[in-house]
């Protein structure tokens, strides 16, 4: 499974901050 880049709305926790630009794997982005 390939992983796809999102921006944060909000903080997440072991993930990053609001606005950030992270690379996650699809099932999680979807979610």
């Amino acid at each position: 499974m390939s992983s796809t880049e999102i921006i944060l709305t909000e903080n997440v926790p072991g993930l990053g901050a609001e606005a950030d630009v992270v690379k996650v794997r699809r099932g999680y982005a979807r979610n």
